[in-house]
């Protein structure tokens, strides 16, 4: 055992081992393990590792001594977890001779992982491990966000990551960071990752790992402090920006699911209908976390030039708001304006193209402008909002 680090979990027991023979890796099974299954765990965790840590540059997991026979990242395959589960990144104690909070590690993979999804757990599970490498105690919802997003990245046909975006857009008045277990919420909040990824990269990982390098924390802080946190890494790492991105994304989320065709993801053309974010014209008694967007979608009236969109939103907060008009040939979009809530903010627009056959009104909750994302509660702000259409002559009379 390295002296520098302190080891405290125990681990699966294992009868046979399985060697890489060009990386640190080693896979650890019982006897009741097909030895086949524990070669695709090994095979699926030497492409992980080959991605990630060698081309894509993050953090490859801390080395652990002698832990588990040998120097050796170990991976072990269970026969006592739950069919539900696929996996779980193992913790063995702190690298004690670095000033950051970071945490050494282990990989366990359940025995009865469907074969068309294990190796999307393998490269979730094994890039835990590489964050715990940067920051053991960042936002489990942004660990788990990062690790969804990343499984397209390891493996390029692998699809299964965008079928948690739909969690996420049922929601979107939810905060970005909002935990919830009973549905794949976090998950599939991957999707402004995403977005991260491919409005300022080049949609090769880039961003995302300087995210994770901007969240490593000085090991002499309190333990659980997390400062800096994702939100500070995205506002000093995103050249916009936390709050622009977040507006920017507005019009990103919403060009999904039906509205596809016009879609700005780079992948998005393989991705289904049900991405459709949820519009507040089914709920208008919806409220706004801290970022969180709410959708409006109106049908322009056949004679109708201009509109209007009053939105008044609760006293501490900030909003945006963008609008976007999807006509039979392009779509037009204007982003709007930062403003503080808790007075009525109202515009009037002109319809470019007369024969739009939707408008939508995209507004985005950036929080109060001390949202921290470990100590602020999810508490969702009240708004009120009312849309108006009319020719130009009867501008007059409208106002």
């Amino acid at each position: 055992m390295n002296p520098a680090m302190s080891v405290s979990s125990a681990r699966p027991p294992s009868d046979s081992q399985l060697m890489s023979q060009t990386l640190p890796i080693i896979v650890h099974f019982p006897r009741a393990v097909d030895p086949t299954y524990a070669l695709n765990i090994l095979s699926y965790a030497e492409a992980t590792w080959q991605r990630l840590f060698v081309e894509m540059g993050f953090r490859a997991p801390l080395a652990d001594g002698e832990e588990g026979g040998n120097n050796f990242f170990d991976i072990y395959i269970s026969t006592t977890l739950a069919p539900a589960y696929g996996g779980y990144a193992g913790f063995s104690g702190y690298d004690e001779s670095t000033q950051i909070s970071d945490a050494v590690g282990y990989l366990v993979i359940n025995n009865n992982v469907d074969t068309r999804l294990v190796r999307g757990v393998v490269a979730h599970e094994l890039f835990h491990v590489s964050q715990m490498a940067y920051d053991f105690f960042e936002n489990i919802s942004f660990m788990e966000a990062t690790a969804t997003w990343v499984v397209d990245h390891v493996f390029d046909d692998e699809d299964i990551y965008w079928r948690y975006f739909k969690f996420y857009n049922q929601k979107p008045y939810l905060a970005l960071n909002f935990q919830l277990i009973t549905d794949g919420y976090m998950y599939g909040s991957a999707l402004y990752y995403q977005f991260l990824d491919e409005k300022y990269g080049n949609g090769d990982g880039t961003v995302i790992r300087k995210l994770w390098e901007g969240v490593e924390q000085n090991w002499t802080e309190p333990m659980m402090n997390n400062e800096p946190d994702f939100l500070d890494a995205i506002e000093s790492q995103i050249q916009v920006g936390l709050d622009q991105s977040y507006q920017d994304f507005g019009l990103w989320r919403v060009l999904l699911g039906s509205r596809k065709e016009n879609g700005l993801f780079n992948e998005v053309s393989i991705w289904d209908n049900t991405l459709d974010p949820k519009f507040e014209n089914q709920n208008p008694h919806q409220k706004l976390g801290a970022y969180s967007n709410a959708y409006f979608s109106f049908l322009p009236d056949v004679k109708a030039t201009e509109f209007k969109f009053t939105f008044t939103g609760d006293d501490q907060n900030r909003y945006t708001i963008d609008w976007l008009e999807i006509g039979k040939s392009k779509i037009n979009y204007v982003q709007g304006i930062k403003f503080e809530g808790g007075h009525a903010f109202a515009s009037t627009h002109q319809l470019v193209d007369i024969d739009a056959q939707e408008v939508v009104v995209i507004v985005s909750s950036l929080g109060d402008g001390n949202y921290d994302a470990d100590t602020s509660l999810w508490t969702k702000s009240d708004f009120t909002w009312n849309f108006e259409q009319f020719e130009r002559s009867d501008l007059g009379k409208a106002e």
